[in-house]
């Protein structure tokens, strides 16, 4: 009987497992690795495993940011490789993969730790805390100047993606990617959080007006984002309306407007706006929602002025009584 567990133990399929110790380790497989299956099934549990600092937790969702970028992209993979028979069908376990086969490939990896950070980033941050000024310390994480360079630059707009809208979303999910709705709702979490930052729970003053200005210095390139993503309406409400106030951000925001061709009747079908007025008429979303802002702040500075003469009358009134 023993004779027979022992040869079960040394046969058996399982008998030698093991597990990833931490990141550290896992990079070590990650780079002993070449096959495709080996690092998808690697991403799986990447952001699992156990890391020993706040750093190494910043690394790890910086790797698989840069292995995100581009997913939706195939042309983000080629490479350049001219002196391999790219472009030849393949079989793999995916499949055979026609046209640019290993680019394919690692548009693979690339969707698949997409799909990770959308279940373990993005997700659960967005699930945290659901109210608007107060982030739970666990968003202190994203205050870090290095990995808030990245998410800026992974949620980036790039120009010349598409000849109608002269901005475009580099790494927004394709409509049928089943993670685009929690992609989606991080990102609006996330500008939230940008424009009205103040201090988290654990209020820390020096740190938290310093974050506070590199967030401020970032709101033109979340103009670009919020015009990607249409949702450009946010400038209206109360919390944010101060960020158009900013002359970088509405100046910003009409380039974008009158950048981009419109559908209009006539001969010239497609053409820039010559006014706010045209792009509107073309059914610009952010066109209205600039022409909007405007008439807004026409009323709030109307009102203030109005305040300020009540305010002065009153002043003045005094002085007479005081006299008499």
């Amino acid at each position: 009987m023993e004779t027979r567990e022992k040869t079960a133990q040394e046969t058996h399929p399982l008998a030698d497992i093991e597990y990833i110790y931490d990141w550290q380790a896992w990079k070590e497989i990650w780079r002993k690795s070449k096959t495709a299956e080996e690092r998808i099934g690697l991403l799986h549990v990447g952001l699992g495993v156990r890391v020993h600092s706040r750093e190494e937790q910043i690394e790890r969702i910086i790797f698989y940011l840069d292995i995100a970028d581009g997913h939706d992209n195939i042309s983000a993979f080629g490479f350049g490789e001219t002196n391999r028979s790219t472009y030849q069908p393949i079989e793999t376990s995916f499949g055979s993969l026609s046209g640019d086969g290993y680019a394919a490939l690692r548009q693979k990896v690339s969707q698949k730790a997409l799909g990770v950070l959308a279940l373990k980033f993005f997700k659960p941050y967005n699930e945290l805390d659901q109210r608007v000024r107060e982030f739970p310390p666990e968003w202190r994480l994203i205050t870090d100047p290095t990995l808030f360079e990245k998410l800026m630059w992974f949620f980036r707009a790039e120009e010349g993606k598409n000849y109608l809208y002269n901005l475009s979303f580099w790494n927004y999910p394709g409509a049928k990617e089943a993670t685009k709705e929690i992609f989606t709702n991080f990102i609006k979490r996330f500008i939230k959080f940008l424009l009205t930052f103040e201090h988290l729970e654990i209020y820390r003053r020096d740190s938290d007006l310093e974050i506070q200005k590199r967030f401020k210095e970032a709101w033109p390139e979340i103009v670009n984002i919020l015009y990607c993503t249409r949702e450009t309406r946010i400038f209206l409400e109360q919390d944010y309306f101060h960020v158009l106030e900013d002359k970088r951000c509405e100046k910003r925001l009409q380039g974008i407007i009158m950048g981009r061709e419109f559908s209009f009747p006539g001969k010239g079908k497609y053409r820039k706006p010559k006014t706010i007025e045209e792009a509107i008429f073309a059914g610009s979303d952010a066109a209205r929602t600039l022409l909007l802002f405007r008439v807004m702040r026409g009323q709030k500075e109307k009102f203030k002025k109005i305040e300020e003469a009540e305010e002065m009358k009153k002043q003045a009134e005094k002085m007479i009584s005081e006299v008499k």
